[in-house]
This record gives C-alpha cells, sequence and structure tokens, in this order.
C-alpha cells in the first residue's frame, strides 16, 4: 500500500521502543491500522529507529523532512532506561552528599537478601564518585553547620575538571529544608554541569537512602533519555511528543523525568494487557512480557496494582510506578558455557550486534536456540538483516555454533546428549528464571495462580508461554492477535496522567481524617494544575484517590480506594487483609502510611475492531 502525503491529517502513532525491536501502531485519519517493526539499533541504516519507522510507514525518502502538520501526535514508551540500569549503560555520575556520609547508599539500609548465600555479590553503585560538602540541618530544620560555599565551588570544579557531566545532589534533610541544595544546584549550573539531579526535586520524601537511591538513578539516566527525546524535531518534542511514565499513564516529553522513564515501556505493556484482560473477561490476569532484552511480569485483580518502591537490578527507585516485576532474561539473553555451567544472561545482544542469526557476528542467545529447535520459522520472520537489511535469519550459522560448541565439550556437558538438547538446555535455564519471577508477584504475594489466566505480549513471549505455564500450573493462556506489539497498542490506548503520593503516617480515625482529607486536597491541587499544563480542561478530569493502610509496627501496607469514612476504610482494610495473608486483627491499631492521587484525562480509546491496513 502507498500512503498518499497529501491525506496524512490527523495521524497517530503509538510506539514501543524495546531493546532489541522498535514496535509501531500506526492509526491514520481512516481509522485503519498499520504495524511496523525494526531494529531499535542499526547505525549503517538509521539513526533512530523511532523515526526511521515512521518515515518508512508514510513512504518518505530520508531527505523528506517530516509532514509534522499532519501528525496529531506521537506517543512513546521505551526500556531505554530500564536496559541501560539492568546493564549498567548509564552516564558517568557523582553523588553530592553531606560531610560524614559518603558511603550512606553503598551502607543502604543493610538489608540481606539472600542471608544464607555464603557468596555475597555487593551490588554494583550507579554513581562512581562522592564529593562531601561541608554542611547539615537538623530534622527540625535548623541549621548546625552553615553551607562552605567556596569549598563546595571548589570540589564540584575538580570533578568537572576530571570528566563528569551529570550529578546527584542529595543533602540530609534536603526534602523538607532544601536551601543548601539549591545553593548546590546554582553553583554546579554555574561550573557547566549538563545533567544536575536534586533530591528535592526528584523525590521530595523521607528516608535518605531511598531518596539518595532515586535521585542517583536519575541522573545516571538523564542523558539517555534526554538525547532520546531530542532525535524529535523540535516543534514535535514541544507540542505533539507524548511519552510513557512507569505508573501507566502519558504526559508531555518536555516534562518528562529519568526516574519516571524506569518501566515506561513495561507500563505501556500493562495498560495494554488488562485492556485485552477486560474484553475476554479475565478478572484476574498474570502479563508475561517478554522482549529482547528482559521479561516484565505483572499481575492484574480487578484493579491496577501501583507501587512506590521497586528495586530493580539492585537499586531503590522510589516513584509511584505499576507493579511490575523485571528480570533480564530475554530472547537476546547470551548464552553461555564456561567449562563448568550453562548460562543465560543478563548480558544482552540488543540489536547491534544482535543474537548469532542477525548477521552481525553476536553471540548466541536464546531466540538463536529457538531457530535452531525450528521453534522460529525464518520465513515467517521480517527479512530485514544483512548488509542490505533485506535478509532472512541466518539458520545455518547458529547450527553451526551449537555443533561446534557441543563437539568441543561433549565430555563436559553431562547429561547433554545433542546441539539440539543443548539448544534446548539453554531455552529450560531461562523457563525457570520467568517462572521463578511469576511466582515472586504471585505465590509470594498470597495469590492462589491456578485461578488466573497468563496473558502473552512481547516477541518473545510467544515461544515460552506453554513451557512457563506448564512448568508453575497455569491452566489458561491468552495470546492475543498483537500480543508481539501489545506494549504498543497500550501505549496508544493510556491516558494523559499526574499521579502525586505523599508519605503521611497517622492513626485511622475521626479527628486524623481531617488531616488525611486536607493532604489529599492539595494533592488533588497539583496535579490537577498539571494536568492543565497538557491541555486537559476541567470537565475532562478523572480523579482517584487512594489510601494505603497497615497495621501498626507492620512494613505492609495495602492500597484501599479512599472514603472519608474511617470506619468503612477499617473494614475494607481487614477483608483484603484476610483476603491476601489469610488472617486479620480486628483489635490493632491501623495505621496511613501513604496516600496516593491520579489526576487523569476521562477520555481513553475505545478500540473494537483493529483493521489493520498493512503489516511489515
Amino acid at each position: 500500500m502507498k500512503t498518499n502525503i497529501d491525506n496524512l491529517q490527523g495521524w497517530e502513532f503509538w510506539i514501543d521502543r524495546g531493546g532489541t525491536f522498535t514496535d509501531i501502531i500506526a492509526k491514520s485519519p481512516e481509522q485503519k491500522f498499520i504495524i511496523q517493526k525494526i531494529l531499535s539499533e542499526n547505525p549503517r541504516q538509521y539513526n533512530d529507529s523511532t523515526l526511521e519507522g515512521i518515515r518508512r510507514i508514510l513512504n518518505l525518502k530520508k531527505s523528506d523532512p517530516l509532514p509534522i502538520p499532519k501528525i496529531k501526535n506521537i506517543r512513546v514508551g521505551t526500556t531505554i532506561a530500564t536496559n541501560a540500569l539492568l546493564q549498567r549503560k548509564g552516564e558517568k555520575t557523582a553523588l553530592i552528599v553531606t560531610k560524614g556520609f559518603k558511603d550512606l547508599l553503598l551502607i543502604g539500609n543493610q538489608n540481606r537478601e539472600k542471608i544464607f548465600d555464603l557468596n555475597i555479590k555487593k551490588t554494583q553503585m550507579l554513581h562512581t564518585n562522592t564529593i562531601e560538602i561541608n554542611e547539615r540541618f537538623f530534622a527540625d530544620g535548623k541549621v548546625f553547620k552553615k553551607i562552605d560555599v567556596l569549598d563546595t565551588e571548589k570540589k564540584l570544579k575538580k570533578l568537572f575538571n576530571n570528566g563528569y557531566r551529570n550529578i546527584a545532589i542529595v543533602l540530609m534533610h534536603g526534602d523538607r529544608y532544601n536551601a543548601h541544595e539549591q545553593i548546590v544546584e546554582k553553583i554546579a549550573q554555574n561550573i557547566g554541569f549538563e545533567y544536575i539531579s536534586v533530591s528535592h526535586k526528584i523525590n521530595p520524601l523521607i528516608k535518605i537512602v531511598g531518596r539518595g537511591d532515586t535521585t542517583v538513578a536519575d541522573a545516571y539516566l538523564s542523558k539517555i533519555i534526554k538525547n532520546y527525546i531530542n532525535n524529535f524535531p523540535k516543534i514535535l518534542k514541544e507540542k505533539k511528543l507524548l511519552m510513557m511514565q512507569s505508573n501507566g499513564g502519558l504526559i508531555k516529553a518536555d516534562l518528562i523525568k529519568a526516574k519516571d522513564t524506569i518501566l515506561s515501556g513495561p507500563a505501556g505493556g500493562v495498560i495494554g494487557m488488562i485492556d485485552i484482560a477486560e474484553k475476554t473477561k479475565n478478572r484476574k490476569a498474570i502479563g508475561f512480557d517478554m522482549g529482547g532484552t528482559s521479561t516484565d511480569i505483572s499481575l492484574f485483580n480487578g484493579s491496577l496494582e501501583h507501587t512506590f518502591e521497586t528495586i530493580l537490578s539492585g537499586i531503590r527507585i522510589r516513584a509511584p510506578m505499576l507493579k511490575v516485576h523485571t528480570i533480564a532474561a530475554g530472547g537476546g539473553s547470551i548464552c553461555d558455557f564456561n567449562g563448568l555451567r550453562l548460562s543465560t544472561g543478563p548480558e544482552s545482544a540488543g540489536a547491534n550486534p544482535g543474537p548469532k542469526s542477525y548477521r552481525k557476528g553476536g553471540p548466541l542467545t536464546i531466540t538463536d536456540c529457538n531457530i535452531a529447535l525450528g521453534r522460529i520459522i525464518p520465513e515467517f520472520f521480517p527479512h530485514i538483516f544483512g548488509e542490505n537489511n533485506n535478509k532472512a535469519l541466518d539458520v545455518d550459522s547458529v547450527k553451526k555454533y551449537l555443533k561446534d560448541l557441543f563437539n568441543k565439550n561433549t565430555k563436559k556437558l553431562f547429561g547433554i546428549k545433542s546441539p539440539e538438547d543443548l539448544a534446548n538446555s539453554f531455552i529450560r535455564i531461562t523457563i525457570e528464571k520467568m517462572s521463578n519471577a511469576i511466582k515472586t508477584i504471585s505465590i509470594q504475594k498470597g495469590y492462589n495462580i491456578k485461578e488466573y489466566t497468563l496473558i502473552s505480549f512481547g516477541g518473545a513471549a510467544g515461544q515460552h508461554i506453554c513451557s512457563v505455564a506448564n512448568n508453575i500450573g497455569i491452566r489458561k493462556i491468552v495470546i492475543h492477535p498483537l500480543s508481539s506489539v501489545l506494549s504498543a497498542y497500550g501505549i496508544g490506548v493510556a491516558k494523559i496522567k499526574i499521579v502525586k503520593e505523599k508519605s503521611i503516617e497517622l492513626i485511622l480515625n475521626d479527628k486524623n481524617i481531617k488531616k488525611i482529607n486536607s493532604a489529599l486536597d492539595g494533592l488533588t491541587a497539583q496535579g490537577t494544575c498539571e494536568l492543565k499544563q497538557q491541555h486537559i480542561q476541567n470537565n475532562n478530569f478523572s480523579i482517584l484517590r487512594t489510601i494505603y493502610l497497615k497495621y501498626e509496627g507492620s512494613d505492609n501496607s495495602i492500597a484501599i480506594e479512599y472514603n472519608d469514612s474511617h470506619k468503612n476504610l477499617r473494614n475494607f482494610f481487614l477483608k483484603k487483609h484476610k483476603d491476601l495473608f489469610g488472617f486479620k486483627q480486628s483489635k490493632k491499631q491501623i495505621i496511613t502510611d501513604k496516600i496516593l492521587v491520579e489526576v487523569s484525562e476521562k477520555k481513553i480509546k475505545n478500540i473494537k475492531n483493529l483493521k489493520l491496513e498493512k503489516k511489515l
């Protein structure tokens, strides 16, 4: 089909930029849909996969400018930040902290997750340098030590001269008393630091470890995200480009923060999964999103689940997010044998060079193992490989590599009887990793996994969903026709949304309900103000208020839809706690933990009949 440039008014593009493939669903003015799938990295052919995909759909030449007036909007979700964090491929970052707290983030909360492991591996920190600043606030806001401006400037200049351009400023009690953080930020701006993340702007909550980890992560990933956004023409970036946030809502590109894109791509998948679950009348569903670099697991129990704190690859990120459990296992996960054991991941071949079958000299991956076993048929896979981007997957090179690896290590590969068995062994390792990830967000949280439907999406999920379901005892699976581009679909049906949250620890009673109402009203006012900046009118607002409750002395809070009756809230909490954990303590004090307000546009796309014009 030839696309007529003169009839482009009102085009929409829904894009999921993954680690290996970029998926694009284009909606034409005639309500027809075009699907495009291209490699996320292919420097020989194009600089940016997102813009290249749009050009191909519109049949534009490389010299042709994008017809910006004809484009209604571009919606983008990306796993760029996720993959950079998993593989530690962010920018060189320094931490600026109060004197005496240099090793604060290294020490963390002193949690030892794998208490019985004999070989403890410390989490690799994101920052590679720490600068201590002579300053200190007391917890009540009094200045214990006034900031030494000259010493601060001297230290930051030395840091700049050593090549650092990304810094995270995290000072004691900076969430409430941020005068010193503002001074350090101003000094850093004057020196010329390009990416400055300040804790009171990034995560204005108590507890410096979580605030510090989040601020460092934002600084570590800011350049990557901003470089990606800057690929778009200025007018698109400022007026027509919407970015997917980790909380499941869209926001204007110029307002996005790096820490809110950590689970941007996976959040699009969750929204798409929920849309499919509701349309197929599955009120209890588990999303199984296996892409090229990572696998994302999510759970839907009739409503969206949020989390305020996520630990991703050992790094604590505090921000409102859809609850997604991510592991470094995907189609591009590198398969290896070190002479003692087989392993898959966490390193990924990505899109460049990609798996061995991509004809770029890449390593053996899970995708290659599936090819060797006949689970991927090259004739049905896009012919986008080789120097001219027109060849099929290279099956022969994969089979030869597996054969050579098997013959070379036959005596060491105990129990493995053939090259095909070797390929299957790599796959079984990955199946076990993904099965454990599903158990983490379901069985370990008290859910009966047999009541759930496993919904497959992502380019590699269809090859493994039956084995995973069988491994964990799930009886029903759903594979949607758009499963390979469901994250892009979810981004298309998502709403523009602002999420505000606040820590508020109060006993749940009549007296404190007024304080809680006042705090919720404040968050609502902030959220509606920011949503107006997205050109959404008052009568198009939808407001959802949620309160997180817990037993006194407990760390596990439960989300309850808010109403101003503390008795009703208490009853809802007791019932939900009984459902989740099998018991309730009626006489125990209930404490508020956090409050959350979602302000979003009411209108959401309702796509009943998806008509495909062409599929590439």
